[in-house]
C-alpha cells in the first residue's frame, strides 16, 4: 500500500510530530509504549515503524492482565516512510509491507498449495474420480489463504493509514 501525504509543516516538525508518537528503539528493546501509537525509528528524513495495538496487555504468571509489550500479528504491516521538503511545506511518502518473515511463510505456502492443486488437477485430467475433491479443497485453501493475507494486512494498514493522516495533515 502507497500514499502521499502532503502538509505545510516543515521537515523539522513532521520529525519531531513522528518523535512524540513513536516509541523508539533504546539499544535491543523500545522506550516506553505509553501515549504512543507506533513503534520504531524515525531518522532524519525517513521512518521505519509498526502501529502498537490499541490495548498491549498480555497476562503475567498469576494470569493476571498487565500493560506490556505489545503483540503483533505476523501480518501486521511494517511502515516505512520518506520525508521531504517542497516549496509550500514537507511531502512524506509512505508504503506498508509486510514483515519479512510474513513473505517468507507466505512464498512457501503458496508453493506448496501451488503443487498440490497441479498435482490433484493431474489427477482429475487422468479420469481419476477423487480429482475433483482434491481440486475443490486446494481451490478453497488457497482463496481462504489468500483472504487472510489480505484481510489480516489491510484492516492495520488501513488503520495506521488514518492514525498518520490524523496526525501529519493540515486539518483542511
Amino acid at each position: 500500500m502507497k500514499f502521499t501525504i502532503e502538509t505545510h509543516r516543515t521537515l523539522e516538525e513532521v520529525r519531531m510530530l513522528l518523535q512524540s508518537v513513536t516509541a523508539l528503539r533504546d539499544g535491543l528493546s523500545y522506550a516506553s509504549f505509553e501515549n504512543k501509537i507506533f513503534m520504531g525509528t524515525v531518522d532524519e528524513n525517513q521512518f521505519k515503524m509498526m502501529l502498537i495495538p490499541e490495548r498491549p496487555l498480555h497476562y503475567d504468571t498469576s494470569l493476571n492482565l498487565v500493560p506490556g509489550r505489545p503483540n503483533t500479528t505476523l501480518f501486521w504491516p511494517v511502515i516505512v516512510g520518506h520525508i521531504q521538503t517542497r516549496e509550500n511545506g514537507t511531502v512524506v511518502e509512505v508504503y506498508m509491507r509486510l514483515i519479512p518473515l510474513a513473505c517468507a511463510w507466505a512464498s512457501v505456502w503458496f508453493c506448496l498449495l501451488g503443487v498440490c492443486f497441479f498435482c490433484s488437477l493431474l489427477e482429475l485430467i487422468m479420469g481419476e474420480p477423487e480429482g475433483w475433491q482434491g481440486v475443490a479443497v486446494v481451490g478453497a485453501t488457497i482463496l481462504g489463504s489468500l483472504l487472510l493475507v489480505k484481510v489480516g494486512f489491510h484492516i492495520p494498514a488501513e488503520k495506521a493509514r488514518q492514525k498518520l493522516e490524523e496526525l501529519l495533515g493540515d486539518g483542511e
